[in-house]
């Protein structure tokens, strides 16, 4: 049951998706091409683990840009472990 509604989701989502490419990508790449790119696109997030990447990568990203001063932490790691690999 559980399976049969995600993908009842999916196909639904994929339905809408197909219905609201913009005005302006049908007319620079035509329909036929703007159709297969959105499939592709949407077949890509169907994988949970490609999703939970983007998911932290876009969330890093996102405090990069809002916490910049907080995110020397990176750069403070890195270099403490350049030190403690080259004291060994």
């Amino acid at each position: 049951m559980y399976a049969g509604r995600i993908r009842t989701s999916q196909t639904e989502a994929k339905k809408r998706l197909l219905a609201n490419l913009p005005d302006l990508l049908l007319s620079l790449v035509g329909h036929e091409n703007s159709r297969q790119g959105a499939e592709m696109v949407f077949e890509v997030l169907q994988n949970t683990h490609m999703n939970k990447h983007l998911f932290y990568t876009l969330l890093e990203k996102t405090l990069e840009h809002v916490l910049p001063d907080e995110m020397d932490w990176r750069d403070r790691a890195d270099e403490l472990v350049e030190v403690d690999l080259s004291s060994s």
